[in-house]
């Protein structure tokens, strides 16, 4: 698997955030863990973690489920890492009415979505939302958000359509019949070079301002603002009141 720049941000905005806790204590719900990329993360800041998916892709989730009717007690859990999920649920506002009512008054929820970004788990896709629209989806549910971070601007954008070009490419040339097989070294240079491109891209990028706001809105006006009205996506820190 090659790393995007979705891929960069997310996993540091999550190592952060869990570097940041000081010590293991409270319970964790991994909710749309797949193959539980984050649990290295987790694993050693919380006294119970639960993962939840609606397949057990990694061979080791601990419940099967939907999102819309999740089997757990009103407020047992301390944090809900529900990352790169909520697009593919076909009933969001049920879906985030039920992580509220399993999370804790003062709980976490770590969310992260994607906005300008491939249609992807082909036909299970079915929204794309705004920063706005998920902070009103949020205070419906009685969670607000505390901070959000935009996934890149117009450039990030550019430089993934570019970087899927580059993958299309060196697939192309390892499918030619006969000869294919020559140009898997070739496939392989150019892989490892989107990978550095795109985490070069990522580290230039991560620290504008205007990505990274105080609030929902924030720094989108302007010159440079229009820059960051186009992002590959979000991620969120929220709290439940």
């Amino acid at each position: 698997m090659i790393n995007s720049i979705n891929d960069f941000y997310i996993d540091n905005f999550l190592s952060d955030f869990f570097t940041s806790l000081e010590k293991p204590s409270g319970t964790i719900l991994d909710l749309g863990c797949g193959m539980q990329p984050y649990r290295k993360y987790y694993e050693s800041r919380f006294s119970k973690i639960i993962t939840a998916d609606v397949e057990n892709r990694s061979g080791k989730t601990d419940v099967m489920l939907t999102s819309e009717i999740l089997p757990f007690e009103n407020e047992q859990f301390d944090l809900v890492l529900f990352t790169e999920v909520i697009e593919h649920i076909p009933d969001p506002f049920t879906a985030i009415r039920e992580v509220s009512r399993i999370l804790k008054p003062g709980g976490t929820l770590l969310i992260t979505w994607p906005f300008n970004y491939p249609m992807h788990e082909i036909p299970n896709d079915h929204f794309r939302y705004t920063e706005f629209q998920m902070e009103r989806l949020l205070k419906n549910n009685e969670i607000n958000i505390i901070r959000l971070k935009r996934r890149g601007n117009s450039w990030s954008i550019l430089h993934t359509i570019g970087f899927q070009y580059g993958l299309n490419i060196s697939e192309f040339l390892i499918r030619i019949p006969i000869v294919g097989k020559i140009f898997i070294p070739v496939s392989w240079l150019i892989k490892k070079l989107l990978e550095f491109s795109n985490k070069i891209h990522y580290l230039i990028v991560k620290d504008f301002k205007s990505l990274n706001p105080d609030k929902t809105g924030d720094g989108l006006k302007g010159v440079m603002g229009s820059f960051a009205q186009w992002t590959l996506g979000y991620c969120v820190i929220a709290k439940k009141i």
